[in-house]
């Protein structure tokens, strides 16, 4: 009997306190909608004074949570004038303020456009070597085109008719690539094995390569290639660039200036020791010889190491045969690279080799996050996932090397692989 009727006042106390929390909760809800009610009435109540002020464009363009926030806006006390009287100039210098930051984003955002008008600019009506030769980025800056960017009238619509023509582009462009040069220069003079009186004259000689930093394989970049590799000024979403007119201009044009830093671009060392061996090879002086010599000439070169009585012997091109030699210096760590024998119209296989070659289907890669793929398929993925505002040129991967017979002496010679290799 007790049991049953303590239960049974447990149960009522239950329904009772239940009861209680959802009144509670009403009221709080109901307390909660009056207060809400009395900030919007001195929220209406301060932009009718506000736009009674001379502010009513302000107040269209701007966030009106920054009023609903502001302290003297979010009492619940109602606006009348002796308030309004206390609480005007206070709030007149937050509009003044609201007002030129609304201008300053509007100035920005008319300087994004033209940035990104004037990259389609350079896409559409210059000529291809105008927009792949220089980033945007920096041709953005060069005058006159940065005074037509970003000191033209806020207002005023700008067009393809207020930038630079093509062939001014075309001098601009030269300017940069001598600059560029320069800038190579100082770094080709921080390697130990360039001479000391290393010039502009260097930058064309047949050993001088460099490449970008990152992960993965440091391809051999040649002088001309590396001031437009899209490595050497693709945006890097995870740096900080301590200057947010110079983050802006990066993400306005989703890449940076060309080497930004001084941290992306680095002589590639094994490269050059391994073009001085095989340009060596092919009777010619590696300290004169020039890049224009190499691919003007028509032999082939064979990698020692590789020559093999069953497979035969690996050929290649000498541009190929630098990154051939630099996989061998990565897998063994030994220096100097393998040596190379010319191979020429006076080898009975030399046809075969080049028919090999030339026969390749060609492919491409991104040099940013090695995708491979034909040109179309990598030139889009390039312009879309690294460099949208930046018409670039993919370049051609090096063939793969090819296998001929070795010379019909050596097959009947008993020579082992490992007589035949040399480093």
């Amino acid at each position: 009997m007790w049991l049953s009727k303590t239960r049974l006042d447990h149960a009522a106390w239950v329904v009772i306190a239940d009861n209680l929390a959802a009144w509670q909760q009403n009221q709080a809800q109901k307390r909660g909608d009056e207060l809400a009610a009395a900030r919007q009435r001195r929220l209406d109540a301060v932009v009718r004074n506000l736009i009674a002020s001379g502010y009513e464009d302000v107040i269209e363009k701007m966030d009106l949570d920054l009023l609903r926030q502001h302290k003297l806006i979010k009492k619940t006390g109602d606006l009348t004038a002796r308030v309004w009287a206390n609480i005007k100039p206070s709030l007149m210098d937050f509009m003044i303020q609201v007002e030129s930051k609304l201008r300053e984003e509007h100035r920005l955002d008319q300087i994004t456009r033209r940035r990104r008008l004037f990259a389609k600019y350079i896409s559409d009506l210059c000529p291809p070597r105008c927009s792949t030769s220089v980033p945007i980025s920096e041709l953005s800056q060069a005058f006159p085109i940065k005074s037509v960017i970003e000191s033209s009238p806020v207002e005023q619509d700008i067009t393809f008719n207020d930038f630079p023509p093509p062939h001014a582009i075309i001098m601009l462009s030269s300017l940069w690539h001598r600059q560029k040069r320069q800038d190579l220069v100082q770094i080709m003079r921080k390697s130990p094995l360039m001479p000391r009186a290393v010039s502009v004259a260097h930058l064309d000689l047949a050993t001088t390569f460099f490449y970008c930093d990152g992960p993965g394989y440091r391809e051999p970049i040649g002088q001309k290639d590396v001031l437009i590799h899209p490595s050497a000024f693709s945006r890097r979403p995870d740096r900080d660039y301590n200057s947010v007119s110079v983050a802006r201009l990066f993400d306005d044009l989703q890449q940076e200036f060309w080497n930004f830093g001084g941290d992306r671009i680095s002589f590639h060392e094994s490269a050059h020791l391994a073009a001085r061996s095989i340009i060596a090879a092919g009777g010619y002086d590696p300290n004169t010889t020039t890049a224009a010599t190499m691919d003007g000439l028509s032999f082939l070169f064979e990698c020692r190491s590789c020559r093999c009585s069953t497979d035969g012997r690996l050929v290649m091109s000498w541009r190929r045969a630098i990154m051939h030699a630099i996989d061998h210096i990565s897998i063994s760590r030994q220096l100097p690279p393998p040596k190379w024998i010319k191979l020429d119209l006076s080898d009975p296989f030399y046809a075969t080799a080049v028919a090999q070659i030339v026969g390749e289907e060609p492919f491409f890669r991104c040099h940013i996050c090695n995708m491979f793929g034909d040109a179309a398929l990598i030139t889009n993925h390039i312009r879309e996932r690294h460099t949208l505002y930046q018409t670039v040129t993919v370049m051609r991967q090096p063939h793969s090397p090819v296998r001929v017979p070795c010379p019909l002496p050596l097959l009947g010679s008993g020579n082992s692989l490992d007589d035949s290799i040399a480093f």
